[in-house]
């Protein structure tokens, strides 16, 4: 496929680039694309080097979180909605449709500091991203990971809630997941 059309903050040589295909039909295949700095993913494989570590294969950011939320069951019997991770300076958002990837989106957006800022602003860009993705089916549930408390969680689903019109679901990852035999740092 050619990218390089698609691609204007970066020269594609200069990426590590995966992809997913998404639908197939008359000769085509629409694609959801991921890319990485070289340089930045050179500066993990360094460190994971430095610790002895040897991967079998890296996940770019955005099928990471695909690929762990449904290999984990994260999403239950629901199989369809949106995914939001949420992070101090980023967001990752994933639109599924009964377990299929449909759409990706990076935002820069993150949870640090005023909550009621976050929630305008992520709700004004999960709104943009809803217009802009194929509808293959309506998406009636949004849920969120990342490192929130439940006060956190609370207020930002409320907000959530009122401006999207949308069920809003806490998905605790860590709790799902059997972290015994790890050291404290490891396992946050």
């Amino acid at each position: 496929f050619n990218l390089e059309a698609f691609v204007h903050s970066q020269e594609v040589e200069n990426l590590v680039v995966d992809y997913y295909a998404v639908e197939e039909k008359d000769k085509t295949t629409q694609l959801v694309v991921a890319g990485v700095p070289k340089a930045m993913l050179a500066f993990v494989l360094e460190a994971l080097t430095r610790a002895r570590v040897d991967p079998v294969a890296i996940d770019l950011d955005l099928f990471a979180l695909f690929n762990a939320t449904m290999r984990a069951g994260l999403l239950g019997e629901y199989g369809t909605g949106l995914v939001v991770s949420l992070a101090p300076r980023f967001s990752k958002v994933l639109s599924l449709e009964n377990g299929a990837l449909r759409a990706a989106r990076f935002l820069r957006i993150g949870m640090n500091g005023d909550l009621d800022r976050s929630v305008a602003s992520l709700s004004r860009e999960l709104n943009r991203f809803l217009l802009s993705r194929p509808v293959h089916e309506p998406l009636r549930d949004v849920f969120l990971t990342g490192n929130l408390d439940d006060a956190q969680f609370e207020q930002l689903s409320a907000g959530l809630k009122s401006k999207l019109g949308m069920e809003i679901h806490n998905i605790d990852a860590r709790a799902r997941l059997d972290l015994k035999g790890l050291d404290e740092d490891t396992s946050a």
